[in-house]
């Protein structure tokens, strides 16, 4: 899955829909060895499969955050293991992550690699669940 399948315009609505979007923080149980954890819940006007086909590739992140750049050690599509970078623009130094588990259209997690950051340790759960109107 990859965003070849949508034309322009339609990525740039559902970029826009993701931008318009309510959030809600959850609590996060800490995996164990881990300093910090993010969970949070994004409420998007979207269907999940095209949500998901966008974010699946690590190289459309900068869609949602154009401040950051990201690369990866292949052609950028998450699945497990995938190891990835990320720095703001302009930075320096990159920070690794690696996904850890995946489920198409549904779930992946990721954790942060680096620990000469401010954070000791970071663990990302990703969730994609469909919302009944």
């Amino acid at each position: 899955m990859n965003s070849k399948k949508y034309d322009q315009q339609r990525i740039h609505l559902i970029v826009k829909r993701l931008k318009n979007t309510q959030v809600e923080f959850l609590e996060c149980k800490l995996p164990q060895d881990f300093s910090h954890c993010l969970k949070i819940a994004v409420l998007i006007d979207a269907r999940v499969e095209e949500v998901f086909s966008l974010v699946s590739n690590i190289n459309n992140h900068v869609l949602f955050w154009p401040e950051y750049e990201f690369k990866s050690e292949n052609d950028g599509k998450l699945r497990k293991n995938l190891i990835y970078y990320t720095r703001e623009k302009g930075a320096e130094k990159w920070t690794k992550y690696q996904i850890v588990d995946f489920k198409e259209n549904s779930f992946y997690s990721e954790e942060m690699l680096e620990e000469d950051t401010f954070l000791k340790k970071l663990w990302y759960e990703h969730y994609f669940i469909p919302v009944d109107k």
